[in-house]
């Protein structure tokens, strides 16, 4: 009564029976006999035979008004029913006449909890991710062919994917809902029927474990970005080792795998390439491991502090290559043309700076986690990167329109626009503009310096 806040008048079911009967036909000759009787408390009649619970709990729930007017709650189910409710699973060991495999069709919300488990999830992450369900009513949704989907209140056609089947899960990429196309982060109602969209190609991205609401997606989701991240660190990882083997050596290869492996303690190449590419193993390190193995000359010096300008390694960074984890510094307004420098991190990464960053300081003493890297412009000339720059022009009528004008015809796109701030005789503004490389910039900036009210143009890169 305290945690509902509701009063002794209000409780609904103080009295409560449960009637245990010898078949299905039984339960719904006595719930038809208890309505003729007695009146029934709207809303309160539930029929979990002909639709059970996720865990398989079968019933029938009514609550009517009694004797003196008391408000009477009502089960009705077979001892099979109860045999369930009481024990769980474990109840079917009395059936000895069913084989596990029945069972297991009997129940197979048993094989998403076993699937679930066989991600490899701690106990923790499992029990975060699917305690909601345990406290949660449902709704019921049907695929096209007519099968019935049950889901917790909020599920999304994500969830249903996954419950229709993993792989369903891992493919999709769209929903019909009732015939008609929807967002993936809709939420499902009663007798939605749901067309699952899929492409072989691909796989969910992170963002939908946020999405999703049942614990078979968020775990399956959440598994196959590991696996998709761990195959990017090992990725870049390997081209690193090959950048770096080819700067100091003229070997194609390292002569002995196993034994390069042994010198940073790892067993094979896929560990020893995720951990540089997680920048666990530095490009310094992996130099000396070259000299112990004599792969690079003696007369080189291991021991001299690692100049990136000297020792860089050298990758295309190809429009953001899918299997390698870059992503650009906040705010560092890079474009294809800069010169940029990579940082490793472990958890991110590499991430983009221009070498005109200040903000690359903070890595001065860990100068080994640098990669010098270069733009593959060629390969890279349909998407649009954000620079900003900073005009000072006349404040006059039509002077923004000539700015605007400048920079569509020179087939750049405003991002963003912002007034800086306003005096009797100027305007200070700040424009991100989308262009595709650093000379398509300086064509921008070039046509706006020619505009009659500009004083001044400047890019800011920070």
């Amino acid at each position: 009564m305290n945690r509902k806040s509701i009063s002794l008048e209000q409780l609904s079911d103080i009295y409560g029976f449960r009637i245990i009967v010898n078949s299905i036909d039984d339960c719904y000759r006595i719930i038809g006999i208890v309505h003729q009787k007695w009146n029934a408390i709207p809303g309160r009649f539930k029929d979990y035979i002909s639709t059970p619970k996720i865990n398989d709990y079968q019933s029938i729930h009514t609550t009517i008004l009694g004797p003196d007017n008391n408000r009477i709650e009502l089960q009705i189910r077979t001892s099979s029913m109860n045999d369930l409710a009481e024990r769980g699973v474990a109840a079917h060991r009395n059936y000895k006449d069913k084989s596990i495999e029945n069972e297991r069709q009997n129940y197979p919300w048993l094989d998403d909890l076993l699937e679930m488990l066989e991600q490899g999830e701690s106990s923790q992450d499992f029990f975060e991710s699917t305690k909601l369900e345990l406290f949660q009513d449902q709704v019921f949704c049907f695929t096209p062919k007519g099968r019935i989907i049950a889901l917790p209140i909020g599920a999304t056609p994500i969830d249903f994917a996954f419950e229709v089947h993993t792989d369903v899960g891992m493919k999709c990429i769209g929903c019909r809902v009732n015939g008609l196309n929807a967002p993936l982060y809709a939420e499902l109602d009663n007798g939605d029927e749901i067309e699952i969209i899929t492409d072989d190609k691909s796989l969910p991205p992170m963002a939908w474990e946020k999405i999703a609401l049942t614990g078979k997606a968020k775990i399956a989701i959440r598994r196959i970005n590991k696996e998709k991240i761990k195959n990017q660190y090992s990725e870049l990882g390997k081209q690193i080792l090959d950048k770096l083997l080819k700067s100091s050596t003229d070997a194609k290869k390292i002569p002995n795998m196993k034994d390069f492996c042994k010198k940073f303690g790892l067993k094979s190449a896929a560990d020893l390439y995720s951990k540089i590419g997680r920048g666990e193993i530095t490009p310094e390190s992996i130099r000396k491991a070259f000299l112990k193995m004599k792969i690079i000359k003696a007369n080189e010096d291991p021991n001299s502090a690692f100049d990136p300008t000297i020792n860089a390694v050298s990758i295309p960074v190809r429009g953001f290559d899918k299997n390698i984890p870059f992503k650009f510094a906040d705010n560092s307004r890079v474009v294809p043309g800069d010169k940029i420098f990579g940082v490793i991190d472990g958890e991110e990464g590499i991430t983009i700076y221009s070498k005109q960053s200040k903000n690359l300081v903070k890595y001065s003493e860990n100068a080994a986690s640098f990669i010098d890297l270069t733009w593959d412009i060629e390969n890279n000339l349909t998407e649009r990167y954000i620079a900003r720059v900073m005009i000072d022009c006349k404040n006059e009528v039509g002077a923004l329109a000539k700015i605007t004008r400048a920079i569509g015809l020179s087939n750049a796109n405003i991002e963003n626009l912002k007034l800086v701030s306003r005096s009797r005789d100027f305007y200070k503004l700040d424009i991100d503009i989308g262009v595709f490389h650093l000379s398509h910039l300086n064509l921008v900036i070039s046509s706006i310096r020619k505009i009659a009210v500009v004083h001044r143009v400047v890019r800011i890169m920070e």
